[in-house]
């Protein structure tokens, strides 16, 4: 285990990457569920291999943020959010609280602000930060502290300085510089036209900064890059801007009270009881089967009704419920074969009867204990044949 290591989860940035890693997945109810599959199959995958004790998952909160009233065009391009997928987030949000894995937006900036601030905050205070995102954005948060974790395929490659310098062509503290230039066409950020990737790596390798560059502008060798530089210069610095994330945002209100306190994100790395239930809900059988093994620490109430007075407890309870479910255990699945072995009853959460009325000493656990086939038969005919409760059969 990772000791004051902060994860940081760009929430719908992962969201994102899992929608369109699978497609078509949905329950039988036609909820569309790949996004929340996917998100959830990351967050085991990182849980496990990780192992943080300290974790917290940043979402874009709604509605317009500084940069849209900055640039109006600010990711003007983009199409809104698919709505299959829209409707994924409060299931993941349901999950991430189930887990006991905080969250975090806040109006007016960006999830990358947010993150960028817990990052910042966790450094003065000596804490590693692992930024999990598939945002290149971040990159520029990296420093001897703070990391950025990226999925690749089936697994997490980790990006230091080194590691955004061989890939981008830049060191991290140059990365709003070099949007700067080149732009940003996923966030419709402007830069400078005709100034690509590799242009406005090779200007920064000669300068150190956007601001440098401009204070010798007469020293860039090409004359087309040189005045193409000089008539968008403040293009250039407003796209730089609008890349640069924010370390400042107040974050007093919607998390700490008393200055930063790493401990409300702890993870206590036991999930409650209620998100099996979401997984059955969502039929997500492989995560279920996952998740059995905390079911046995759920408070629940199962009973075998084997006498009289139990039987009629039970038939009481029925009465005045609203609804119960009902199952048979039979011998065959010809229903001109079948015997009854067994009826199981439910009435509430986390709470069933079974009422054994053909086991076998072989396959009975409590021996031949069981009540007679046409006493319990006759007992739950009154409930069966009225309208009232309503039943459902599997």
């Amino acid at each position: 285990m990772s000791l004051n290591r902060l994860y940081i989860i760009d929430g719908h940035s992962q969201l994102f990457r899992a929608y369109y890693a699978i497609r078509r997945l949905s329950n039988s109810k036609g909820l569309p569920t790949n996004a929340i599959y996917g998100f959830v199959q990351m967050l085991n995958k990182l849980l496990r291999e990780e192992e943080p004790e300290y974790i917290v998952v940043a979402f874009d909160a709604p509605g317009e943020t500084f940069r849209t009233n900055i640039y109006t065009e600010y990711k003007a391009n983009r199409a809104p959010s698919p709505p299959d997928m829209e409707v994924q987030i409060p299931w993941v949000k349901k999950i991430l609280s189930a887990m006991g894995i905080p969250m975090v937006e806040i109006q007016g900036v960006e999830a990358d602000d947010v993150i960028g601030t817990l990052a910042k905050l966790a450094d003065k205070h000596n804490i590693e930060t692992i930024i999990v995102s598939s945002d290149k954005d971040l990159f520029q948060l990296i420093g001897p502290r703070i990391k950025v974790l990226r999925q690749h395929h089936e697994d997490f490659r980790i990006y230091d300085a080194d590691a955004v310098k061989s890939e981008i062509g830049v060191p991290p503290e140059k990365i709003t510089d070099l949007f700067g230039l080149m732009g940003d066409s996923t966030d419709n950020i402007p830069g400078v036209p005709k100034i690509g990737p590799k242009s406005a790596a090779k200007l920064l390798a000669q300068f150190d900064s956007l601001e440098e560059l401009y204070q010798n502008l007469d020293k860039v060798e090409n004359p087309k890059w040189r005045e193409l530089l000089r008539t968008h210069k403040d293009m250039a610095f407003l796209s730089k801007k609008l890349a640069t994330i924010k370390t400042d945002v107040p974050l007093s209100e919607a998390l700490f009270h008393n200055g930063f306190d790493l401990e409300q994100f702890r993870w206590r790395g036991k999930p409650r009881p209620e998100l099996y239930d979401i997984y059955r809900e969502l039929e997500f059988q492989t995560l279920l089967k996952e998740q059995a093994k905390t079911v046995d620490e759920r408070k629940v109430d199962y009973s075998v009704v084997t006498t009289r007075d139990s039987l009629s407890a039970l038939v009481s309870q029925l009465e005045k419920s609203e609804i119960f479910s009902i199952d048979t255990e039979t011998t065959s699945n010809d229903p001109m074969e079948a015997e009854v072995v067994g009826i199981s009853i439910s009435y509430k959460p986390n709470s069933a009867y079974y009422i054994p009325v053909g086991h076998t000493r072989d396959l009975f656990s409590a021996g031949s204990i069981q009540l007679d086939k046409r006493e319990v038969i006759s007992a739950l005919r009154p409930l069966l044949e009225s309208d009232k409760p309503k039943k459902t059969f599997h």
